[in-house]
């Protein structure tokens, strides 16, 4: 550098240039502002360079150092949990803002620059552009705490909470030249707070509407205290009450449970739960009260328990009325009793008289047989001799009258046996009895050109005499009752259904077996819906002899066969369009029935 600046004549001018020296004997860095600047004679010829140098090595130290601190603030400033920004001048334009700044304003990162009523107009509405325009005038400092502010994030309004502090920035005449703005999110504690208190208030209403009192314990002075209520329910003036002054006030019968239950709820092993029901006796007016009180004890880090507290509720009334009701329930059981001995001897003379009623029809049926025959015999000889056919009605309605009195009592016979079945169930297969059945009515169903229908039929637990009866009469009805010049179309159907189901359709279903329901279905005359509940009637016919053969017993018959089988049977009918009857029967029937 010297030779250049020699040869050139040019200075040459060096800043902070490092330069190592030996200095007290210790090689040293320093740090100079020099220049080389010519020597020259006065014919412009240059002698030599002139060195000038001066040591700035403090100086360029304390300003590295400056600038460390400098970035070093700018970083924890940027990485501040805090919002925190410049509004400078009147204008309040944003300045240095840190990410949280950035993120609280929700408006991108390139707000600095701009005046803040263009970066967020949503103030306008708001008082914080007063509040700042009244610092920047006064020069002092606003503080704000778990103070809303409306701010639109990212084109969605929030409403969130904010610590707010508006400082002044004074510039060297003591002007207000800036404001620097630190804002704090605080709205999950916020929200807290206020779930907080609605749950102390909405403790205070239940505790309010419930009527219940509060105390608690000091264990280290004995001490009680209560609220108004239990007050005036002790008789207490509201000063704090000694425990053994507020055992007195209990009854005497419930005072010791109540202070073992009060220590061993404060043991240390203890799971810290008092619950007790007691007598007192207020301490003014004498008026006897049963309380109901519950409480929980509180434990220090050494597992002492250091309070008690709890509630209280006066459950006299419904202490008198329990009273009263168990009085109730022991004079209604008493009455019960005898009234139940009452039924079970009732009960006992109907089964008598049923078993009578049954016996009697069986021999009453039985007996009517022998002469019912003679009838029909006699009136047959008759008919024979009567050569010139002079009696030959007479002798036609004896023999009609007769063979419908023998049917009738065939019937009889059969629903009396029903009453009292001595039969057990068995597997029977509803499918092999419907074959059966369709097999006897072979002639009826070639002469009608009836169409038959066999759908899946299940495997249950019955008893197949019954069975085949049931089908029979069903069948039978089925191709009876049809309409003149209509060909008959019967089918025969099963769905299997749960306990569940069944229990919709029946009130007694039995919850441990599946059930089925059997559909016999034609498309006959049809019933009309006033007649639906008489059809099971004994003796009930809807039309007259003449129309319809048959001694009016047989779907009666079928709804004892039913009901001995622990089901039921309902009919869907409509007049000129058929009649479907849906027979429930369970899968298994139980150990009690066979």
């Amino acid at each position: 550098l010297l030779d250049k600046v020699f040869t050139t004549g040019e200075p040459f001018y060096g800043y902070s240039t490092l330069v190592k020296l030996e200095h007290n004997g210790e090689l040293k860095d320093f740090y100079v502002d020099f220049t080389y600047t010519p020597l020259r004679e006065d014919n412009e010829t240059i002698t030599g360079v002139l060195v000038l140098a001066i040591d700035v090595t403090q100086k360029l130290l304390t300003t590295k150092k400056i600038e460390d601190s400098e970035a070093k603030f700018r970083s924890l400033i940027e990485a501040a949990p805090a919002g925190i920004g410049l509004f400078v001048g009147r204008d309040l334009i944003v300045d240095s803002p840190n990410q949280t700044f950035i993120d609280i304003v929700g408006k991108g990162p390139d707000i600095a620059g701009k005046p803040l009523r263009d970066v967020m107009p949503e103030l306008e509405s708001q008082i914080f552009l007063q509040i700042l325009d009244d610092v920047y005038t006064s020069g002092k400092m606003f503080h704000s705490y778990g103070t809303q502010v409306n701010i639109v994030q990212h084109g969605i309004m929030s409403y969130n909470y904010y610590n707010i502090t508006y400082t002044p920035l004074f510039n060297s005449d003591g002007e207000v030249y800036a404001i620097l703005d630190i804002a704090i999110d605080v709205t999950e504690s916020i929200l807290a707070r206020q779930a907080t208190e609605a749950a102390e208030a909405s403790l205070r209403g239940a505790i309010e509407l419930a009527e219940l009192g509060t105390w608690t314990l000091t264990t280290e002075t004995n001490i009680v205290t209560y609220s108004q209520r239990m007050l005036e329910w002790y008789g207490f003036t509201g000063e704090p009450e000694e425990l053994q002054d507020v055992y007195n006030i209990i009854d005497e019968k419930d005072r010791q449970r109540v202070a073992d239950a009060i220590a061993n709820a404060l043991l240390p092993d203890s799971d810290g739960i008092y619950d007790e029901e007691y007598v007192i006796k207020n301490r003014i007016t004498g008026r006897e009260r049963v309380l109901h009180a519950q409480g929980k004890a509180s434990f220090d880090k050494d597992g002492k328990a250091y309070m008690i507290s709890g509630t209280a509720q006066d459950i006299t009334t419904q202490r008198k009325l329990q009273m009263t009701l168990e009085n109730e329930v022991k004079a209604r059981t008493i009455e019960l009793q005898a009234a139940n001995k009452e039924l079970e001897e009732s009960n006992r003379n109907l089964t008598h008289s049923n078993e009578e009623l049954a016996q009697y029809a069986y021999v009453a049926s039985h007996d009517l047989q022998e002469p019912l025959r003679k009838i029909s015999m006699f009136s047959n000889l008759l008919k024979e001799r009567d050569i010139e056919g002079t009696h030959t009605t007479i002798t036609e309605k004896i023999l009609n009258a007769s063979r419908r009195m023998s049917l009738l009592i065939k019937d009889l016979l059969e629903f009396s046996r029903l009453l009292n079945p001595d039969v057990h169930f068995i597997k029977t297969d509803l499918k092999e009895i419907a074959l059966a059945i369709v097999n006897d009515f072979e002639l009826q169903i070639e002469e009608k050109g009836a169409v038959i229908n066999l759908g899946h039929l299940p495997v249950i637990d019955a008893i197949p005499l019954h069975m085949n009866q049931l089908f029979n009469n069903l069948m039978s009805n089925a191709l009876k009752f049809m309409p003149a010049g209509v060909q008959p179309v019967i089918s025969i159907s099963a769905e299997k259904m749960t306990s569940a189901n069944a229990s919709k359709m029946m009130y007694n279903a039995n919850p441990s077996s599946d059930y089925f329901r059997i559909t016999v279905k034609d498309n006959g005359i049809g019933i009309e819906d006033k007649y639906v509940k008489q059809i099971f009637e004994v003796f009930k016919r809807l039309h007259g002899r003449d129309e319809y053969y048959g001694s009016g017993i047989g779907l009666a018959i079928c709804r004892r066969i039913v009901t001995n089988h622990n089901g039921a049977i309902t009919i869907e009918s409509e007049p000129g369009r058929g009649t479907a009857f849906h027979i429930l029967l369970p899968e298994n029937q139980t150990k009690q029935s066979f």
